[in-house]
């Protein structure tokens, strides 16, 4: 976990472990069970892939050639696809398919069915690029739940690996294309308004089962629907303008096969503009899924999303989301989140809106020893679906850090996070470090476990509200524990970052929160949250906030102090 630079007397690693509180059961690293090292993932086994060897073995960009195209002697994507094809049914081993050059159109492949994987790569000491500019109708694979143009697409098919590729400028302008960079789709028996009749994935069919997708070490730049980037009056605020850096998309009923083992693992994705839709996003029927080591960098919406019921009333499960850095992510200059001003001619941004790592609806999740830097909302738990829940998420040992800024516009300069070179032009911007939420009518949120994270918000120019708070619950949530984290502030004279805010009446939800290390407090009197605040009252000090609660909260948290909290955490 990286430890943060001190800034403003705000910054340590999270407190000892432990916890003076006892209850139900609560989401623990035992519900998250990885596969073994050098195991290859089962269908049905239950088993997370393993970080070091995800496909059951290490993964290399340079293995056996059984084939090379390379645009230099002529080769197309075209006849790439037809060779995959051609020979995807009569693999009985691993088989590598390498490339080399630039390619114009889009790599598919499409119903596999046979348990041998099938890698495709870059040639050895080659690069291999897939490049569309803008793209058409023609550009969306067939059986596609969504008409998604991507450059690179895996559908209803099994076992399969894309490594070590470069995706770029894959472009649409409007509501009509959604483009993306890598894009994989699978179905079960489920009813669908989008092209196509609906149907069951071949890899459920007759390959058994639809699982082992690995997506590795590619990398996806200048992805974008530019209408998002100049909107008109039709565009403007218009939730179809959307565009993917890597969507993993299963679409089934509660009880239907799931897509399994997908992998999404050292890649970078930079310089996206999406809409409203997402970075890299997980949506539905999706089980013992790992997303690692990712760089998401210069984002306009969501970085990392795992999200439930868009696609049939299914979430995705079994997740774990660790060691990302998803770094300035502000939906402020987002031309599909605003609204036409008639008056002005213009179209007019809502604010910022954006989460670094959000949860929308999944469940059996486990957000873990990532950095989250410069977005507009950390890490945010939140079921957008009326009438649905999101629940047992697990979110431990992450730093996310918001720095000051320099201006409420664009640029706001800031320091990026260790490792990744430049500064940030959207530092400041930021809403809160956590965020729990439950947007959507009638939903519900319930068992979060959140601790040994460093949460600091120093942002001064969040235009959306008044206030920036650092950690807020919201919505109709129940059975949440925040423990054992360091939650900092701007400082002493900081007016707009209290530490924590509760705006849901609390009253027999089962809030724990205990352990904790507060810094970075203001000493400002008179302002609007104080540093802790609930629905009913506000305090300065964490005296007087234990005092306000009347229920034991931070009972023993410390300000500027490791806590002592004798009993060991569950």
């Amino acid at each position: 976990m990286l430890i943060l630079v001190a800034v403003a007397g705000v910054v340590t690693s999270p407190p000892a472990r432990g916890s003076t509180v006892r209850g139900a059961a609560r989401p623990s690293a035992a519900m998250f069970p990885l596969e073994s090292v050098g195991a290859t993932p089962q269908p049905g086994d239950g088993r997370i892939p393993n970080p070091a060897t995800p496909a059951g073995r290490l993964l290399t960009a340079h293995p056996r050639c059984a084939v090379t195209f390379d645009v230099a002697a002529g080769a197309t994507a075209g006849a790439v696809n037809r060779w995959i094809a051609a020979h995807q049914g009569q693999l009985h081993a691993p088989t590598t398919v390498c490339l080399a050059g630039t390619f114009h159109a889009p790599l598919r492949v499409a119903s596999k069915t046979s348990p041998a994987m099938l890698m495709i790569t870059h040639a050895p000491g080659r690069v291999a690029v897939v490049e569309l500019g803008m793209v058409t109708a023609r550009d969306v694979a067939p059986n596609q739940y969504w008409p998604v143009a991507a450059a690179v697409s895996v559908v209803d098919s099994r076992d399969i690996a894309i490594v070590g590729l470069r995706v770029r400028d894959v472009l649409a302008d409007g509501a009509g294309q959604t483009p993306a960079g890598i894009d994989v789709t699978v179905r079960a028996d489920v009813t669908s308004t989008s092209p196509g009749a609906p149907h069951r994935s071949a890899c459920f069919d007759r390959g058994s089962a639809c699982d082992n997708i690995v997506l590795l070490d590619n990398v996806v730049t200048d992805v974008a629907n530019l209408a998002d980037v100049h909107p008109t009056r039709a565009t403007c605020g218009n939730p179809d303008v959307g565009a993917y850096g890597i969507a993993v998309i299963a679409a089934g009923r509660a009880g239907s096969p799931r897509l399994q083992h997908v992998v999404v693992e050292g890649n970078t994705l930079e310089q996206l503009r999406t809409g409203q839709s997402e970075s890299l996003s997980v949506d539905g029927a999706v089980s013992d899924y790992l997303v690692a080591r990712n760089v998401l960098n210069g984002l306009d919406n969501i970085g990392i999303d795992a999200v439930g019921w868009e696609t049939g009333p299914v979430q995705p499960r079994e997740g774990l989301v660790t060691n990302n850095l998803v770094a300035n992510v502000d939906t402020r200059a987002n031309g599909a989140y605003a609204r036409w001003d008639p008056t002005s001619r213009r179209c007019v941004s809502l604010g910022e809106n954006a989460g670094g790592i959000y949860d929308d609806g999944a469940t059996r999740l486990w957000i873990r020893d990532n950095v989250v830097w410069n977005t507009n909302q950390g890490v945010s738990l939140d079921v957008e679906t009326p009438g649905r829940s999101t629940s047992d998420l697990l979110v431990t040992g992450n730093d996310v850090y918001d720095a000051r800024g320099t201006s409420l516009n664009d640029p706001s300069l800031g320091p990026n996070p260790p490792g990744l070179p430049g500064h940030s032009t959207v530092a400041g911007h930021a809403y809160d470090a956590l965020y729990l939420d439950t947007f959507g009518r009638g939903s519900s949120m319930r068992g979060v476990v959140v601790t040994d994270n460093v949460f600091v918000n120093q942002s001064q120019n969040f235009s959306g509200r008044a206030i920036a708070p650092v950690v807020d619950l919201a919505g109709n949530w129940r059975d949440v524990v925040i423990e054992h984290d360091v939650i900092g502030g701007g400082g002493a004279r900081d007016r707009l970052n209290p530490l924590v805010v509760i705006e849901t009446p609390y009253a027999g939800r089962a809030l724990v929160m205990d352990c904790n290390r507060y810094q970075g407090l203001s000493a400002v009197a008179g302002t609007t949250f104080g540093n802790f605040a609930t629905p009913s009252a506000t305090a300065l000090s964490l005296g007087a906030w234990r005092a306000t609660t009347h229920d034991h909260l931070d009972a023993h948290s410390a300000v500027g102090a490791t806590p002592s909290c004798a009993t060991a955490h569950p």
